[in-house]
């Protein structure tokens, strides 16, 4: 038995650190400079050496990758530029909606699929099992985020029951995306995003 789980802990490190290596090696083959891309068409050559000492883009890549490692190790997953704040507060903050979700999710999937499988069970080959598989086939076949955007489309943007995005109840403001009302004023608790770009150079 620990032979098996020291097996599968092994595997699953191995799997972890070549997806971190493919990861870090994509990201950085991606063509085009992010930081030149963030400070915008005014930056200067200056500007963005700068800025690429500040995140340490300007070391090699072998370098780039051990100080990612030993910060993920520490626990540090940087600071987001768009966020402008460090992106473990910002996981963090999701917890919450996460599992809740998820909870909600787990609930109504086991409210639903179990009394049906119960039925389909009894009544084995009857009308009452073909309905209910039929049902589960056409829900497993629907594309999720399309089925998504049809919710959403009825129960927040019709009816008005929910936000669009964000998390909390109808009148809640959402700092990425907020709605305008049908007036044409937009919601006065909806708050503004600095620019990543004016941000950078403001502060470095």
């Amino acid at each position: 038995m620990l032979r098996f789980l020291l097996a599968r802990l092994g595997g699953m490190l191995l799997v972890m650190s070549i997806v971190a290596v493919l990861v870090f090696v994509l990201t950085r083959a991606a063509p085009g400079d992010p930081i030149a891309v963030l400070l915008g068409d005014q930056a200067t050559a200056e500007d963005i050496a700068r800025v690429q000492k500040v995140y340490g883009l300007d070391r090699p890549l072998p370098v780039q990758f051990g100080l990612w490692l030993r910060e993920l190790a520490h626990g540090n997953l940087g600071e987001s530029i768009f966020l402008q704040r460090p992106v473990t507060q910002a996981l963090w903050e999701r917890a919450e909606p996460t599992a809740l979700l998820s909870l909600m999710a787990i609930a109504i999937a086991t409210l639903i699929g179990v009394p049906c499988g119960i039925v389909s069970a009894v009544y084995r080959g009857r009308l009452a099992d073909q309905a209910f598989t039929g049902f589960a086939m056409l829900g497993a076949s629907v594309p999720s985020f399309w089925f998504g955007l049809v919710l959403m489309q009825v129960f927040a943007v019709g009816l008005g029951w929910f936000p669009v995005s964000g998390y909390g109840g109808p009148g809640a403001s959402h700092p990425a995306l907020c709605r305008p009302r049908r007036s044409g004023v937009r919601h006065p608790k909806c708050h503004t995003i600095l620019d990543p770009a004016d941000h950078l150079r403001r502060t470095y």
